[in-house]
């Protein structure tokens, strides 16, 4: 039996599923770890481990407890900030289920509760587990249903009269849960010793160990070494695709990437990616930023040589190997194999979760990059933008009030997203995708000003604090985007216009009638936010389109040309 130090090639996928399992059921970072594996186990058994103390001190099992535990050690500000937060969403969820005026709704709200008690729960124990990137999703998505119920809550809270408080209370609650979860997870990583340049591997390692091996079956069909013999009226299409290969590698002096056509050398190199992977330990993980950029580059390399260069498809030369499904199948393998790899992201909840004045030394000598003091920014103005929403709802109940109150509620919402996704965003630029979808956000203030203010702007702070946000989130691009990056924030845009839509009915059967008859007496008509939408999508030269839209190319080859080769589709007739 290997033991469990070898290399992880040599070892079963049996051995490899017992230590996924540990590291989900135990809560730990290293299945090989005896002290984790003793620590883990004493945690799930807490009785046990009474016994156990009681056992060493001489107290009989059945005594009462006598003793009282001295406060632990690892029980900071942190955990007492917790502990306020999990009592003051108790209360507020009690307040609400028990409020005489909301008897008609008890059934929905006890609802809420749970789920938002089930979400924070969630959200809280994965993430200080943040480093298995299984663990840091489940947190991520906890965080995002807090959000939501905290944006459901404030918009029936706006049209309730009375209850009103009651329901932004609640929404509060959910807010600095969402923002503990953040916080969590910035613990989570700097526990164990991730610094801001550290990678981070964003698939599960069931999941990059799968990857390997269909980039090795892909391989061995390419190459004809795993398939039968072929039949008398197939064509040898793998064969010739790899002999053009390695004959194309050899004249353009590529030896570096012919060396990753041996199937011992090609297994080898993936395997030294996979083994430091899949420790999920902070060492195996910084070891990992150096070597995936070196290894990865070359295996991306080998991606475009096998769908670079001309072959002659029907008298005419076309790029690529769409006439040889074995080429194909290897390099998308390959290149699933290597989009694992390509980001690196976590790094900037260091700064979150940790004080600045620490940063320096400890999680990297250089201090935080452009996106993240944007990300840094961005937080401190959103609970400066909350304080003042919630103080601008008990300014009246008429209905532009309202309208305006339900504006608010909607941009610190989108606060909310536009933070979560520059918390996952991977380049110091902050030009990647997530940032791009974030910058959505400005051209929405932009948009809601006037719906907003209506040229009188009641509150000169508010509207600067907006501004400012809004410039933020417009910094994270170019003044005038690319085609691909307004794609990007139209179908982010998009995306919410719809959910605002269908939010706005579930709302509508939430809220007293005597001001929800008003507020949306005008069912045709779009709200104020989704005219924003609307007006923010105008600017980038879109407009909304249903939900559920698909577009499916004409035919067969023309789908396969799209989605393999990124070649346009082609017109019928």
């Amino acid at each position: 039996m290997p033991e469990a130090t070898a290399p992880l090639a040599s070892r079963s996928p049996q051995s490899i599923a017992v230590d996924n399992l540990l590291r989900r059921e135990l809560r730990i970072a290293d299945p090989k770890d005896p002290a984790q594996i003793a620590q883990g186990l004493l945690s799930r058994y807490p009785d046990t481990l009474d016994q156990m103390r009681r056992e060493r001190e001489g107290i009989n099992y059945g005594a009462p407890e006598t003793r009282v535990a001295p406060p632990s050690s690892g029980a900071g500000a942190s955990a007492t900030e917790l502990a306020l937060a999990q009592d003051d969403l108790n209360r507020d969820i009690a307040t609400l289920t028990n409020s005489s005026e909301l008897k008609e709704i008890d059934v929905e709200l006890k609802g809420w509760g749970r789920a938002v008690r089930q979400a924070a729960s969630d959200g809280l124990a994965a993430a200080s587990m943040a480093l298995d990137i299984v663990q840091s999703d489940r947190a991520m998505a906890a965080r995002r249903v807090l959000g939501d119920y905290a944006r459901m809550a404030r918009y029936v809270g706006s049209l309730s009269a009375d209850t009103g408080p009651f329901f932004r209370r609640f929404a509060q609650s959910c807010d600095v849960m969402a923002s503990l979860i953040l916080v969590g997870i910035g613990e989570g990583l700097a526990a164990n010793g991730i610094t801001r340049g550290t990678a981070m591997i964003r698939v599960s390692a069931s999941e990059l160990q799968s990857r390997r091996n269909a980039v090795m079956q892909a391989f061995r069909t390419l190459t004809g070494t795993g398939l039968v013999p072929q039949g008398q009226d197939e064509y040898p299409r793998g064969l010739e695709a790899y002999r053009i290969l390695t004959r194309q590698l050899e004249m353009a002096g590529q030896s570096d990437l012919r060396t990753l056509l041996d199937e011992a050398s090609l297994a080898s190199e993936l395997d030294q990616l996979v083994d430091l992977a899949v420790g999920a330990t902070s060492g195996g993980l910084r070891e990992l930023t150096t070597a995936s950029t070196i290894v990865v580059d070359r295996l991306g390399r080998l991606v475009d040589a096998c769908r670079a260069y001309d072959l002659p498809l029907g008298g005419s030369v076309s790029p690529g190997t769409p006439d040889s499904p074995p080429m194909t199948y290897f390099a998308s393998s390959l290149q699933l194999f290597v989009d694992a790899f390509t980001t690196t992201t976590g790094g900037r909840l260091l700064f979150i979760a940790r004080p600045p004045i620490i940063a320096y030394g400890l999680y990297g000598m250089a201090g935080p990059d452009d996106a993240t003091d944007r990300l840094i920014r961005l937080t401190l103005a959103r609970g400066t933008i909350a304080e003042q929403s919630d103080c601008f709802a008990c300014c009246g109940c008429d209905q532009t009030t309202i309208a305006r109150e339900v504006m608010l509620d909607f941009l610190l919402y989108r606060i909310d997203r536009a933070i979560d996704f520059y918390a996952v965003g991977y380049q110091p630029q902050g030009r990647s995708e997530p940032e791009i979808r974030a910058a959505s956000l400005g051209y929405t203030i932009q948009a809601a000003e006037s719906l907003l203010f209506g040229g009188d702007v009641l509150n000169t702070t508010l509207a600067d604090n907006l501004g400012t946000v809004g410039d933020l989130m417009r910094d994270g691009v170019s003044i005038d985007p690319t085609a691909d990056e307004r794609a990007m924030m139209l179908q982010e845009l998009n995306s919410h216009y719809w959910a605002e839509q269908q939010l706005e009915r579930l709302v509508q059967s939430l809220s007293l009638r005597c001001f929800s008859g008003g507020f949306f007496s005008t069912a045709s008509a779009p709200s104020n936010v989704c005219t924003a939408i609307a007006n923010a999508m105008a600017m980038l030269g879109g407009q909304p389109i249903p939900a559920g839209t698909i577009v499916i190319p004409p035919d067969m080859s023309s789908s396969l040309a799209a989605m393999a080769h990124n070649w346009p589709l082609r017109r019928m007739g």
